[in-house]
């Protein structure tokens, strides 16, 4: 098998607040599915559409398109849990929300200066970003039905900064650096984030950009997603050995050459990791 890059860091904030009750998740809101967001154009799809990839055979297969995006350029992606509600950035810093299907609603709240990398949702509701100015990422988090209300959370004990973030059943937060090392923040309803090294990377040059959480074939799994160094895209399952994780890449399917940022509904409690 290749070896393939680590997890991109990360999606990542926290409330001090404890959220609302956990409830079912939305219509819409698939935990057998990925959702990524596509880069160039590949039959149906355009640059910035969200495609929908089921994990529930060991390949991933296209599903449809949830989000049928006109604004190009997209770049993180994340889906709520509890409403089935995506939401995604354009132009590396413009935040948009939309029902499957829907139109997309721009947030001007959510939208600012600062290059948004990640993007996810913890399990109750709350929203997080990765933000980035001057080369420094900050974290934020937000009730979704509040999005003005954002927060920022400090983030600490990383040597690098996180591309990605995702949230796993038993809330915390893993992050993803462009080397592929994964992060893991065990504490995430504090207003300060102190990050560990999970794994540290093994890989040959690879660039990660997105982490997404799931299943594949029914094991609990984490993808990522990104390029190598001659610019073909992947999307890969981590693959943890000792201290170190590796990249299995899936087999191709259609169009995945033009994949970019993972996400999912999916919160498995990872025990394997």
């Amino acid at each position: 098998m290749r070896r393939g890059p680590a997890a991109v860091a990360v999606l990542a904030a926290a409330m001090v607040l404890t959220g609302p009750v956990p409830q079912a998740h939305a219509a819409g809101c698939d935990e057998n599915e990925l959702y990524a967001f596509v880069t160039g154009s590949s039959g149906d799809f355009d640059s910035g559409d969200i495609l929908a990839l089921s994990t529930r055979a060991k390949t991933l297969s296209g599903t449809g398109k949830p989000v049928d995006n006109r604004q190009t350029g997209g770049g993180a992606n994340a889906i709520n849990p509890l409403t089935g509600v995506h939401w995604f950035t354009v132009k590396g810093n413009q935040t948009y929300s939309t029902h499957p299907h829907g139109t997309p609603y721009h947030w001007r709240d959510l939208s600012g200066p600062s290059v948004k990398d990640g993007f996810g949702f913890r399990k109750d509701g709350y929203g997080y970003f990765l933000a980035e100015t001057g080369g420094r990422v900050d974290v934020y988090s937000f009730w979704h039905e509040r999005p003005a209300g954002r927060q920022r959370i400090s983030l600490s004990g990383m040597d690098e900064n996180p591309v990605d973030l995702a949230f796993d059943g038993r809330d915390r937060a893993w992050l993803v650096t462009a080397d592929g090392s994964l992060w893991r923040v065990d504490d995430v309803r504090s207003s300060s984030w102190r990050a560990r090294l999970a794994y540290a990377a093994d890989n040959s040059g690879e660039r990660v950009e997105g982490i997404a959480l799931g299943r594949l074939d029914g094991k609990e799994t984490i993808f990522v997603s990104g390029s190598y160094s001659s610019g073909e895209r992947f999307v890969s399952r981590a693959e943890p050995d000792g201290k170190e994780v590796w990249y299995d890449p899936l087999p191709a399917l259609s169009g995945s050459g033009s994949i970019t940022d993972l996400a999912s509904c999916s919160y498995p409690s990872l025990g394997s990791y």
